[in-house]
Protein backbone atom coordinates (compact mmCIF):
# COMPACT_ATOMS: atom_id res chain seq x y z
CA UNK A 1 0.00 0.00 0.00
CA UNK A 2 1.25 3.23 -0.12
CA UNK A 3 -1.63 5.29 1.43
CA UNK A 4 -2.26 3.95 5.07
CA UNK A 5 -6.00 4.63 4.23
CA UNK A 6 -6.00 2.13 1.76
CA UNK A 7 -4.42 -0.11 4.18
CA UNK A 8 -7.18 0.58 7.03
CA UNK A 9 -10.04 -0.10 4.24
CA UNK A 10 -8.98 -3.51 3.21
CA UNK A 11 -8.55 -4.53 6.87
CA UNK A 12 -12.12 -3.14 7.25
CA UNK A 13 -13.88 -4.51 3.97
CA UNK A 14 -12.30 -7.68 5.14
CA UNK A 15 -13.68 -8.00 8.24
CA UNK A 16 -16.60 -6.96 6.81
CA UNK A 17 -16.82 -10.12 4.66
CA UNK A 18 -16.34 -12.23 7.45
CA UNK A 19 -18.98 -10.23 9.39
CA UNK A 20 -21.81 -8.70 8.16
CA UNK A 21 -22.72 -6.80 11.21
CA UNK A 22 -18.93 -5.04 11.49
CA UNK A 23 -19.00 -1.20 11.66
CA UNK A 24 -16.73 1.65 11.72
CA UNK A 25 -17.31 2.15 15.02
CA UNK A 26 -16.51 -1.25 15.99
CA UNK A 27 -13.24 -1.32 13.92
CA UNK A 28 -12.53 1.81 15.99
CA UNK A 29 -12.86 -0.03 18.97
CA UNK A 30 -10.62 -2.80 18.32
CA UNK A 31 -8.13 -0.93 17.49
CA UNK A 32 -7.93 0.65 20.18
CA UNK A 33 -9.64 3.92 19.63
CA UNK A 34 -13.18 5.56 20.98
CA UNK A 35 -15.73 4.03 19.60
CA UNK A 36 -16.44 6.07 16.93
CA UNK A 37 -16.45 7.17 13.36
CA UNK A 38 -12.56 8.26 13.35
CA UNK A 39 -12.06 5.60 11.36
CA UNK A 40 -14.55 6.13 8.37
CA UNK A 41 -12.95 10.19 8.75
CA UNK A 42 -9.54 8.86 7.89
CA UNK A 43 -10.81 6.92 5.21
CA UNK A 44 -12.83 9.74 3.89
CA UNK A 45 -9.88 12.19 3.99
CA UNK A 46 -11.99 14.42 6.31
CA UNK A 47 -9.42 13.95 9.02
CA UNK A 48 -5.86 13.06 8.84
CA UNK A 49 -4.28 10.05 11.20
CA UNK A 50 -1.37 11.56 13.82
CA UNK A 51 1.72 9.62 14.65
CA UNK A 52 0.28 9.20 18.36
CA UNK A 53 -2.53 7.64 17.15
CA UNK A 54 -0.70 5.36 14.23
CA UNK A 55 1.34 3.91 17.09
CA UNK A 56 -1.29 2.92 18.78
CA UNK A 57 -3.09 0.90 15.59
CA UNK A 58 -0.39 -0.54 14.38
CA UNK A 59 0.16 -2.08 17.74
CA UNK A 60 -3.03 -3.36 17.53
CA UNK A 61 -2.73 -4.61 14.68
CA UNK A 62 0.31 -6.31 15.68
CA UNK A 63 2.26 -5.14 12.86
CA UNK A 64 6.19 -5.69 13.84
CA UNK A 65 9.67 -4.74 12.51
CA UNK A 66 9.90 -3.68 9.00
CA UNK A 67 6.04 -4.00 8.22
CA UNK A 68 5.09 -1.32 11.11
CA UNK A 69 7.97 1.03 10.13
CA UNK A 70 6.68 1.02 6.32
CA UNK A 71 3.12 1.76 8.06
CA UNK A 72 4.44 4.70 10.18
CA UNK A 73 6.06 5.95 7.05
CA UNK A 74 2.97 6.46 5.33
CA UNK A 75 1.50 9.03 7.86
CA UNK A 76 4.56 10.73 7.97
CA UNK A 77 4.69 10.99 4.07
CA UNK A 78 1.02 12.30 4.21
CA UNK A 79 1.86 14.97 7.01
CA UNK A 80 5.18 16.20 5.38
CA UNK A 81 4.93 19.23 2.76
CA UNK A 82 8.36 19.64 2.23
CA UNK A 83 9.56 18.08 -1.11
CA UNK A 84 13.31 17.24 0.63
CA UNK A 85 11.90 15.74 3.41
CA UNK A 86 9.18 13.83 1.11
CA UNK A 87 11.64 12.67 -0.91
CA UNK A 88 13.69 10.82 2.11
CA UNK A 89 10.80 9.61 3.20
CA UNK A 90 9.79 7.85 -0.21
CA UNK A 91 13.54 6.92 -0.08
CA UNK A 92 13.28 4.91 2.87
CA UNK A 93 9.97 3.30 2.07
CA UNK A 94 11.43 1.91 -1.00
CA UNK A 95 13.97 0.58 0.84
CA UNK A 96 12.00 -1.37 2.91
CA UNK A 97 9.97 -2.27 0.22
CA UNK A 98 12.63 -3.91 -1.43
CA UNK A 99 13.74 -5.41 1.65
CA UNK A 100 10.38 -7.20 1.91
CA UNK A 101 10.19 -8.57 -1.01
CA UNK A 102 11.51 -11.98 -2.75
CA UNK A 103 14.48 -11.98 -3.98
CA UNK A 104 13.05 -12.14 -8.00
CA UNK A 105 10.68 -8.82 -7.05
CA UNK A 106 13.31 -7.60 -5.56
CA UNK A 107 14.99 -6.98 -9.32
CA UNK A 108 12.02 -5.73 -10.82
CA UNK A 109 11.69 -2.93 -8.32
CA UNK A 110 15.10 -2.46 -8.29
CA UNK A 111 14.76 -1.43 -12.03
CA UNK A 112 12.39 0.87 -11.17
CA UNK A 113 14.14 2.32 -8.89
CA UNK A 114 15.89 5.08 -11.65
CA UNK A 115 14.92 6.50 -14.05
CA UNK A 116 17.91 5.79 -16.64
CA UNK A 117 17.82 2.49 -16.55
CA UNK A 118 15.60 1.79 -19.12
CA UNK A 119 16.66 4.25 -20.65
CA UNK A 120 19.83 2.78 -20.97
CA UNK A 121 18.66 -0.80 -22.29
CA UNK A 122 17.39 1.45 -25.26
CA UNK A 123 20.82 2.85 -25.66
CA UNK A 124 22.62 -0.46 -25.86
CA UNK A 125 20.11 -1.61 -28.08
CA UNK A 126 20.28 1.32 -30.76
CA UNK A 127 24.47 1.05 -30.54
CA UNK A 128 25.58 -1.98 -28.85
CA UNK A 129 29.65 -0.79 -28.50
CA UNK A 130 29.03 2.25 -26.27
CA UNK A 131 31.20 2.13 -23.88
CA UNK A 132 30.26 3.39 -20.33
CA UNK A 133 31.79 6.49 -20.82
CA UNK A 134 30.58 7.14 -24.26
CA UNK A 135 26.92 6.17 -22.57
CA UNK A 136 27.30 8.77 -20.18
CA UNK A 137 27.86 11.79 -22.87
CA UNK A 138 25.10 10.85 -24.56
CA UNK A 139 22.78 11.73 -21.84
CA UNK A 140 21.42 15.50 -21.66
CA UNK A 141 21.15 14.95 -18.25
CA UNK A 142 23.76 14.65 -15.68
CA UNK A 143 24.62 10.72 -14.97
CA UNK A 144 28.14 9.38 -14.18
CA UNK A 145 29.87 6.00 -14.65
CA UNK A 146 29.34 4.12 -11.95
CA UNK A 147 25.64 4.53 -12.33
CA UNK A 148 25.91 3.19 -15.99
CA UNK A 149 27.83 0.56 -14.65
CA UNK A 150 25.16 -0.40 -11.92
CA UNK A 151 22.60 0.30 -14.41
CA UNK A 152 23.88 -2.73 -16.65
CA UNK A 153 24.36 -4.79 -13.49
CA UNK A 154 20.71 -4.51 -12.90
CA UNK A 155 19.54 -5.14 -16.75
CA UNK A 156 22.42 -8.34 -16.77
CA UNK A 157 20.58 -9.51 -13.75
CA UNK A 158 17.36 -9.22 -15.22
CA UNK A 159 18.20 -10.73 -18.23
CA UNK A 160 17.02 -7.77 -20.29
CA UNK A 161 20.65 -7.25 -21.52
CA UNK A 162 23.61 -9.78 -22.50
CA UNK A 163 27.14 -10.00 -23.14
CA UNK A 164 28.09 -11.26 -26.08
CA UNK A 165 31.98 -12.87 -25.76
CA UNK A 166 33.02 -12.82 -29.51
CA UNK A 167 31.78 -9.57 -30.19
CA UNK A 168 32.71 -8.13 -27.14
CA UNK A 169 29.55 -5.96 -26.54
CA UNK A 170 26.12 -6.02 -24.56
CA UNK A 171 23.24 -6.74 -26.88
CA UNK A 172 19.48 -6.42 -25.79
CA UNK A 173 17.08 -9.46 -25.37
CA UNK A 174 13.45 -9.88 -25.95
CA UNK A 175 13.04 -10.26 -22.36
CA UNK A 176 10.43 -7.53 -20.64
CA UNK A 177 9.76 -6.23 -17.07
CA UNK A 178 6.50 -5.70 -16.64
CA UNK A 179 4.99 -3.44 -13.29
CA UNK A 180 2.02 -4.85 -11.17
CA UNK A 181 0.54 -1.99 -9.94
CA UNK A 182 -1.28 -3.78 -7.59
CA UNK A 183 1.57 -4.97 -5.75
CA UNK A 184 4.35 -2.48 -7.04
CA UNK A 185 2.19 0.55 -6.14
CA UNK A 186 5.59 2.14 -4.08
CA UNK A 187 7.44 1.35 -6.99
CA UNK A 188 5.41 2.37 -9.38
CA UNK A 189 4.72 5.90 -7.97
CA UNK A 190 8.77 6.12 -7.49
CA UNK A 191 9.58 5.68 -10.77
CA UNK A 192 6.96 8.17 -11.92
CA UNK A 193 7.94 10.76 -9.48
CA UNK A 194 11.94 10.51 -10.67
CA UNK A 195 10.46 10.69 -14.36
CA UNK A 196 8.32 13.70 -13.65
CA UNK A 197 11.10 15.51 -12.19
CA UNK A 198 12.96 15.26 -15.21
CA UNK A 199 9.95 17.61 -17.08
CA UNK A 200 11.27 20.50 -15.17
CA UNK A 201 15.26 20.20 -16.17
CA UNK A 202 13.93 19.48 -19.63
CA UNK A 203 12.40 23.06 -19.87
CA UNK A 204 16.12 24.39 -19.79
CA UNK A 205 18.56 21.34 -20.76
CA UNK A 206 16.30 20.05 -24.00
CA UNK A 207 16.03 22.81 -27.10
CA UNK A 208 12.68 23.56 -27.78
CA UNK A 209 12.86 21.89 -31.40
CA UNK A 210 13.56 18.36 -29.71
CA UNK A 211 10.76 18.53 -27.33
CA UNK A 212 6.52 19.75 -26.89
CA UNK A 213 5.52 20.06 -23.04
CA UNK A 214 2.08 21.35 -22.64
CA UNK A 215 0.02 22.23 -19.70
CA UNK A 216 -3.60 22.81 -19.48
CA UNK A 217 -5.54 23.67 -16.27
CA UNK A 218 -9.37 23.21 -17.06
CA UNK A 219 -12.33 22.21 -15.00
CA UNK A 220 -14.62 18.92 -15.80
CA UNK A 221 -16.99 16.55 -14.32
CA UNK A 222 -16.49 13.21 -12.51
CA UNK A 223 -18.09 11.73 -15.67
CA UNK A 224 -15.50 13.37 -18.34
CA UNK A 225 -12.68 11.41 -16.18
CA UNK A 226 -12.95 7.92 -17.68
CA UNK A 227 -12.99 8.89 -21.99
CA UNK A 228 -10.18 11.17 -20.97
CA UNK A 229 -8.48 8.65 -19.48
CA UNK A 230 -8.99 6.07 -22.29
CA UNK A 231 -7.44 8.84 -24.42
CA UNK A 232 -4.32 9.04 -23.11
CA UNK A 233 -4.14 5.39 -22.61
CA UNK A 234 -5.07 4.65 -26.39
CA UNK A 235 -2.42 7.50 -27.41
CA UNK A 236 0.61 5.99 -25.44
CA UNK A 237 -0.05 2.75 -26.79
CA UNK A 238 -0.45 4.47 -30.60
CA UNK A 239 3.14 6.10 -29.91
CA UNK A 240 4.60 2.95 -28.87
CA UNK A 241 3.70 0.70 -31.42
CA UNK A 242 5.82 3.22 -33.63
CA UNK A 243 8.98 2.07 -32.31
CA UNK A 244 8.63 -1.05 -33.87
CA UNK A 245 8.88 0.38 -37.52
CA UNK A 246 11.09 3.36 -36.60
CA UNK A 247 15.21 3.43 -37.22
CA UNK A 248 15.99 4.38 -34.05
CA UNK A 249 18.71 6.72 -33.37
CA UNK A 250 18.00 7.94 -30.00
CA UNK A 251 15.98 7.22 -26.76
CA UNK A 252 13.09 9.91 -26.23
CA UNK A 253 10.67 9.95 -22.85
CA UNK A 254 7.34 11.12 -22.46
CA UNK A 255 5.17 11.68 -20.04
CA UNK A 256 1.55 12.23 -19.87
CA UNK A 257 0.16 14.36 -16.55
CA UNK A 258 -3.44 14.07 -15.63
CA UNK A 259 -4.35 14.53 -12.23
CA UNK A 260 -7.01 16.71 -9.89
CA UNK A 261 -5.63 20.12 -8.31
CA UNK A 262 -8.62 20.66 -6.14
CA UNK A 263 -11.13 18.18 -4.26
CA UNK A 264 -14.74 17.35 -5.65
CA UNK A 265 -17.02 19.92 -4.33
CA UNK A 266 -19.42 18.64 -2.47
CA UNK A 267 -23.21 18.66 -4.17
CA UNK A 268 -24.94 21.75 -3.37
CA UNK A 269 -22.16 23.52 -1.75
CA UNK A 270 -21.17 27.01 -2.43
CA UNK A 271 -17.40 26.31 -1.91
Amino acid sequence: YLHYKDFLSAIFDHMKAELPRYSYKKFAEDLGLSFSNVIWLYKSGRRGMTAKTAIKTYRALGLVSERRRFAELLIKLENTKLHDKREKIYQEIFQLKTKMATPEHRLKLEFYSQWFYPVIRELIQINPGLDVQTICERFFFKIFPREVEQAIDVLSDLGMIKFDKLTGKYTTTHQQIGLDYKSSKVAAARFHQKVCELSSEAVVLIPPELRELNTLTLSLSQEDLPKIRQRIIDCCRDIFEMEATSKSDQVFQLNVQFFPVTKRLREGSCE
